[in-house]
């Protein structure tokens, strides 16, 4: 009796530890549900300034993929999770960044979602901590609900939106080429 409680226990340790990615330190879940979509992470990796871990991202989809352009086309139920992993990152670089990013991934042309971009920068007030938490989960139908720290802050509807957002991750001129094909799974 007391080898099956053990073999039990082992059982149930291991399966605990296959629930989550350890990406720079921080857990990213391998499953995630949003609204009734249950979504797999697709793939993870850490985004870098100079020799700075800045914050572990993951990419989460319905099923998996490693082809940019179709996830960036999906009308489909897909998240991305930001874990900091850096404390004191000042709010006025992250929004300078967000700048870049969404410039990047429009190639220079964000005039039609000026609107929704402002939005979404609006959302963010505070210097970032770290173990803060962003994530950006797109849901047909409805648009990108932006979270920080598990508290819903906007709203943003339109595919143009998701397509910019995900796409200073995936786009053709990505914040990080390796991370991007970590988060493809590659």
């Amino acid at each position: 009796m007391k080898n099956i409680f053990i073999l039990l226990l082992i059982i149930a340790l291991a399966s605990t530890i296959m629930i989550s990615k350890d990406t720079g330190g921080k857990n990213l879940p391998d499953n995630i549900k949003i609204e009734n979509n249950n979504l797999v992470l697709n793939g993870a990796g850490v985004i870098k300034k100079f020799f700075f871990k800045i914050y572990a991202i993951g990419l989460y989809l319905p099923e998996k993929s490693n082809d940019p352009k179709k996830i960036l086309k999906a009308d489909k139920a897909m998240s991305l999770k930001m874990h900091f992993i850096r404390n004191d990152i000042d709010v006025a670089k992250i929004l300078e960044g967000w700048d870049e990013g969404f410039k990047k991934s429009t190639g220079n042309n964000i005039s039609a979602i000026k609107n929704e971009i402002n939005t979404f920068k609006s959302c963010f007030k505070n210097n970032i901590k770290e173990d803060d938490t962003f994530q950006y989960d797109y849901i047909p139908g409805t648009g990108t609900r932006i979270y920080i720290n598990n508290q819903l802050k906007a709203t943003i509807t339109g595919m143009n939106f998701k397509a910019a957002l995900f796409g200073i991750w995936l786009g053709e001129d990505p914040r990080d080429d390796g991370v991007k094909d970590k988060l493809l799974g590659k």
